[in-house]
């Protein structure tokens, strides 16, 4: 408990710190990637370093993924997932991890962390393409205390869902990019194929695009007035 609780305030006094530099200015410099990057990689070594009974994909599906995979697999043999064992079954973007985590250590605590660096990164990622019109230090209270445990028991339902949250971001910004909404959105999908629930997202954002559209703006302008 403790562990969890100090690791989620050190990170919010983080974020707290990094949302008021970038209020002075509308781009990152050195100091603000520093503490953007210790606000993803502090909750990512505590799932990292916690212990295989916590979380319940670590038994299920993750310890025999890791064990299974390794840099002298052969790649033509899981592409085509023509393995006969567990791979088979896995969508390959989640191999491709326990792939990466191979190089990096023999010890599966590797992919634990490798996994919530990944989620972390595309939490935080979103809440800086949003951070004009909602809180980074919000965004990151909600998903520590709110969704952090769950993403060590779903691992990889969260990253799909967290690629499709990025996603949203080029429909939601200004740049309004269809484009990199589906190539991130197919990204997803090869972590977990119930990323495909995400496309129902399209349906609010175009049907009532006017009022969301909106909203965005004064959300905007009353975060302008604020500072």
């Amino acid at each position: 408990m403790y562990p969890y609780l100090i690791t989620f305030i050190i990170t919010l006094i983080l974020s707290s710190v990094l949302e008021k530099r970038l209020k002075k200015r509308s781009f990152y410099n050195i100091g603000d990637y520093l503490l953007a990057t210790s606000i993803i990689l502090i909750p990512s070594i505590l799932a990292g370093c916690r212990d295989y009974n916590v979380g319940t994909d670590v038994y299920v599906y993750a310890l025999n993924i890791f064990g299974l995979v390794d840099e002298n697999m052969p790649w033509t043999d899981v592409i085509k997932s023509n393995t006969g064992t567990m791979l088979d079954s896995l969508e390959i973007g989640y191999i491709i991890i326990a792939w990466i985590g191979h190089f990096l250590s023999d010890d599966p605590h590797i992919l634990l962390f490798l996994t919530s660096l990944f989620i972390g990164f595309f939490v935080f990622a979103s809440l800086s393409r949003m951070r004009n019109y909602c809180s980074i230090f919000v965004g990151e209270f909600v998903y520590l205390f709110c969704c952090y445990n769950e993403t060590l028991n779903m691992m990889r339902q969260a990253m799909a869902m967290v690629m499709i949250i990025y996603a949203t971001t080029f429909l939601l910004t200004k740049e309004k990019s269809i484009i990199k909404f589906i190539v991130t959105f197919v990204l997803a999908y090869f972590f977990h194929h119930s990323a495909v629930i995400g496309l129902m997202i399209l349906v609010p954002i175009f049907v009532f695009k006017d009022e969301l559209y909106n909203i965005l703006k004064f959300r905007k302008c009353q975060s302008h007035c604020i500072n």
